[in-house]
């Protein structure tokens, strides 16, 4: 019995360890998420602004960017396609900055998690005139 007991309190430390490297990699993934959400959501922005600085509204925009040769049908599966195609990059790259995070964990290099989040102060009228 007591070589049955210690295969199974080897089993739970294994899957502490496991859970352990999966919880750091889990923090790991949320610092990498947010650091590249930041950046791409920064980028579209200025995309945006220099968009209505070109003085294209957004039908126009549409208009030189879908391509209705083909009938709107034929644009929609475009767009399929690539929403699609997207969302299986997203899924490769999540797996692999998660494989990455589980490497760094195990080599005792893992990220930090960010520091909390800063409180907004909210800005009235008043001191926006200021």
């Amino acid at each position: 019995m007591s070589q049955l007991t210690e295969k199974f309190k080897e089993q739970v430390e294994g899957f502490g360890k496991q859970l352990n490297k999966l919880d750091a990699a889990s923090r790991g993934l949320l610092v990498k998420v947010t650091e590249e959400g930041s950046r791409q959501l920064e980028a579209l922005a200025k995309e945006g602004e220099t968009q209505l600085e070109s003085g294209n509204t957004l039908t126009e925009q549409l208009k030189n960017t879908v391509n209705l040769e083909g009938g709107v049908k034929e644009a929609a599966q475009t767009l399929k396609m690539a929403a699609i195609g997207l969302v299986e990059k997203a899924k490769q790259e999540t797996q692999k900055i998660i494989e990455d995070l589980v490497k760094q964990v195990e080599e005792g290099d893992a990220p930090k998690a960010a520091s909390k989040p800063r409180a907004v102060k909210k800005t009235t009228k008043a001191e926006k005139a200021a």
